[in-house]
């Protein structure tokens, strides 16, 4: 946000790049960070007890089986550390860090593009896995919102064990999924010795700026990744604005409702503006293409000056300068988002 007041001289934007849920965090959030700002003298907890209590009764999981992280990118760059695979299969587009953590230990990375004449969806029969290979995907995905199903998934996980593959499937966005829909790949750990999931509670509760989340696998695995992260990796308030909102079992509710309204109300909006092509996915983001004359970084710039920052995904492997993703939001900055694109691409 600075560095868009820094480009654009502007003071405030509303900000369309970021997928953190419009709701913000949950009122216990505040309160439990407000009770406990007396702990930040202390050390934190290094073993997260009253957290993992909560996440591992969610996910119905011996706390042998999860690990706490400084949000799931941490946990990423420890199990590429831990696994240091020779190569690696990821599906694009789909969220850069992967690849960046598996560089880091020089890791041979080989990318599986996703079609866009298939919606961007992730097919079983077509990943050419090879031994020793370690697997990422993003469900759902990230920027496409499209979701795996879970028998797409199993197939997958079965094709791997044959390769003696890794999979590390990234669950992020899961809450924000319908609850129908909803599927949650921890049934799987205790039958495959090659899987490894990610969840965030960065997003769905709102706290970025703290930084939290977890990993679930086999209780091997979570010691290696032990001995390898920070004593202290999670502090005290994440701690307890993550206890706080894993209690606040409501909120969830409404903020799948909530979602799920608002990103129908841009989807029939954006579809009047020609030359748009909204992809409808299923978390709290939607990814657009633009054949527009606009587009690419003279769109983002364009908005930006009317205060709508957006992001940009022609970075993405896979996409290019015609697409972009925008976060869900609030009924009012969904409003002014749509009435500024409509300016700027008219």
């Amino acid at each position: 946000m600075q560095a868009a007041r820094d480009k654009y001289g502007r003071k405030e934007y509303v900000d369309f790049s970021a997928n953190i849920n419009p709701l913000g965090p949950p009122p216990g959030v505040f309160r439990a960070i407000k009770e406990n700002l007396g702990q930040i003298v202390h050390y934190p907890d290094p073993a997260g007890t009253e957290l993992k209590s909560l996440l591992c009764k969610r996910f119905n999981i011996g706390p042998e089986c999860l690990i706490l992280g400084n949000g799931a990118v941490e946990l990423i760059y420890l199990v590429a550390h831990a696994l240091s695979p020779r190569s690696a299969l990821i599906p694009v587009p789909t969220f850069s860090e992967y690849t960046c953590a598996l560089e880091a230990v020089q890791t041979k990375i080989r990318l599986h593009f996703l079609q866009r004449s298939e919606d961007f969806r992730l097919k079983a029969n077509n990943l050419t896995l090879r031994e020793g290979d370690i697997l990422f995907i993003c469900n759902p995905n990230n920027p496409t919102g499209q979701l795996l199903p879970p028998e797409t998934f199993q197939q997958i996980l079965n094709f791997a064990e044959t390769r003696r593959a890794f999979v590390v499937v990234d669950e992020s966005f899961m809450d924000f999924v319908d609850i129908q829909r909803q599927w949650r790949a921890v049934q799987y750990v205790k039958k495959y010795q090659n899987l490894f999931i990610l969840y965030s509670l960065t997003k769905f509760y709102a706290i970025p700026g703290l930084r939290l989340g977890c990993g679930i696998g086999r209780p091997d695995l979570i010691e290696r990744l032990y001995r390898l992260k920070d004593p202290w990796n999670v502090n005290s308030l994440a701690l307890v604005a993550g206890e706080a909102g894993l209690q606040d079992g409501e909120f969830g509710v409404h903020t799948r409702k909530y979602v799920a309204s608002e990103r129908d109300f841009l989807v029939n909006e954006l579809v009047k503006i020609k030359g748009l092509h909204i992809f409808n996915g299923t978390a709290n983001f939607l990814l657009l293409e633009n054949q527009n004359a606009i587009y690419g970084t003279a769109l983002v710039e364009k908005l930006a000056r009317l205060g709508v920052l957006i992001r940009d995904c022609g970075n993405f492997p896979g996409l290019g300068e015609h697409y972009f993703r925008i976060a869900v939001k609030d009924r009012e900055s969904n409003t002014k988002l749509v009435r500024a694109l409509d300016q700027v691409l008219d």
